[in-house]
């Protein structure tokens, strides 16, 4: 007739964990696994070295460390917004990290805003690389 009670009840037990396992996969954002942890994340719209000529363009400084006993090649990628509309987005350099080594990352906006603009400012940070 049918197959027995106790193989169906174990093909639902495999597709369950697969099923947990490709959501895990798919929404994780690597921040805070791989070995990488993030130190202090911080966005930077005042200073010299965000004004050129006479617009602010928006830095986002990450300070990240190695967790883990390998060393890591480390970068991300960042979405800026002024008044909430995307501005621009832009990639950290990578840097390599030695185990227990700490350093920071950044990234800066490639538009400028007029600095006598009232602005608000955010980011998004929309990728990680660890390897």
């Amino acid at each position: 007739m049918g197959q027995p009670v106790h193989k169906r009840w174990w093909i639902w037990v495999i597709i369950v964990l697969v099923v947990v396992i490709v959501i895990t996969i798919c929404f994780s954002d690597g921040s805070s696994s791989d070995g990488i942890k993030i130190v202090e994340e911080k966005l930077v719209t005042t200073g010299l070295q965000v004004v050129k000529g006479n617009y602010i363009f928006p830095i986002v400084s990450i300070r990240v460390k190695n967790t883990s006993s390998v060393a890591k090649n480390v970068s991300f990628e960042v979405n800026f917004y002024a008044n909430g509309e995307l501005l621009s987005s832009d990639q950290a350099e990578y840097i390599t990290l030695a185990p227990g080594d700490e350093a920071t990352l950044m990234a800066q906006s490639s538009y400028g805003i007029f600095i006598g603009t009232q602005t608000q400012y955010t980011y998004k940070i929309t990728k990680w690389w660890i390897y």
